[in-house]
């Protein structure tokens, strides 16, 4: 295998196994980002909700207004219809439901858990503790994609803790956003390998170019001719071992020389020492 071949292999294992490390390293952190980033958000619009829940109570309980029940459920009616990076996005996903101080459900955008304790949920019973309480779970405990991230925050009135907000966001509507992250990464990733791949050729094919006139010119020293010494740009190792090979050649024409004329010379000099003798 030439050098070229060599360098050129080697070069592609280093730059496919970094590229490998480094794109697996991406992948595995894109989702958790996505979902951080999304639970931040919960956070801060649990937290905004809260504070609209805790107008309405009155004697230290919470009162779930009509209009307020109105204004959660024509919430989670709405169709934004909003181009979010170019993902459509036509529907509320979040879900929230509201406890009492016992973690008794109060209000359900859903509809479908009012009344029932929630007080043994992570969401719930971590708040109600004057802690963070977030969890997830799956609607299908065999199935990963049907997780859903809660977050929830305190309702207080007047200082003292009456409830607690929680706000749900399934993972479907998060994984779009994860795979087109992903997709993005692999198209970016893929170009810069490609690029990287290209410029390994060129430096490969620069060094073999370089090597070969080299290795010509000194074959043609090895064969007695007097070729011109090539000329390489830039100052480097190929470029002094060319000036040494030149160096070389002129040393042994020098010592050649000098064998012709110590020969011309013991030929001259027979002839008057055998006269002498």
């Amino acid at each position: 295998m030439k050098l070229g071949q060599r360098l050129l292999v080697f070069y592609f294992l280093i730059l496919g196994l970094v590229g490998w490390f480094v794109l697996d390293l991406v992948f595995g952190q894109a989702k958790p980002l996505v979902r951080q980033s999304a639970e931040e958000t919960l956070v801060d619009a649990a937290n905004l909700l809260a504070e609209i829940v805790a107008e309405d109570a009155a004697n230290g309980q919470i009162v779930i207004t009509p209009s307020l029940r109105q204004a959660l459920n024509r919430y989670a009616g709405r169709t934004p219809d909003a181009d979010i990076w170019g993902l459509k996005k036509d529907r509320i996903h979040t879900h929230i439901y509201i406890t009492g101080p016992t973690g008794v459900v109060l209000f359900d955008s859903r509809g479908k858990d009012e009344g029932e304790d929630f007080s043994r949920w992570n969401d719930v019973h971590l708040t109600l503790q004057g802690r963070y309480g977030a969890r997830t779970t799956r609607t299908d405990p065999e199935d990963p994609s049907t997780s859903v991230m809660y977050v929830a925050a305190p309702i207080r009135d007047g200082g003292s803790l009456v409830g607690v907000i929680s706000l749900g966001k399934p993972g479907r509507a998060i994984e779009p956003f994860v795979q087109q992250a992903e997709r993005h990464l692999m198209l970016y990733g893929g170009l810069a390998l490609f690029g990287c791949l290209v410029l390994g050729v060129l430096l490969a094919w620069w060094l073999s170019r370089r090597v070969n006139r080299l290795r010509r010119y000194a074959e043609a020293v090895a064969n007695n001719e007097r070729p011109a010494p090539p000329v390489f740009r830039g100052n480097d190792e190929i470029r002094d071992l060319a000036d040494a090979v030149t160096a070389m050649r002129r040393r042994l024409e020098e010592r050649a020389r000098l064998e012709d004329n110590v020969s011309l010379l013991t030929h001259e000099m027979k002839s008057p020492l055998a006269a002498i003798r």
